[in-house]
């Protein structure tokens, strides 16, 4: 059997969300060009989430999906 290293079990502890995709879709179309590092779920509730994604310019940008509608937040 496998053993989880402490970087794997990182990543399983790391929350995704429903609309991490289409928030890393709406990023790049903001001019975000997306790294290895995954997109973080900040927050979510009743039909939102709140992601924050990284860029390789260094920056990030902090999207929040309504219903998979999504918009940034400075």
């Amino acid at each position: 059997m496998g053993r989880l290293t402490p970087e794997s079990s990182r990543r399983a502890s790391t929350a995704v969300g429903v609309w991490a995709y289409t928030a890393e879709r709406y990023a790049m179309t903001r001019g975000c060009t997306l790294t290895e590092r995954p997109t973080e779920l900040e927050g979510s509730g009743q039909g939102w989430e709140q992601h924050l994604v990284f860029c390789q310019d260094g920056s990030h940008m902090r999207v929040q999906c309504r219903y998979g509608d999504c918009t940034a937040h400075h």
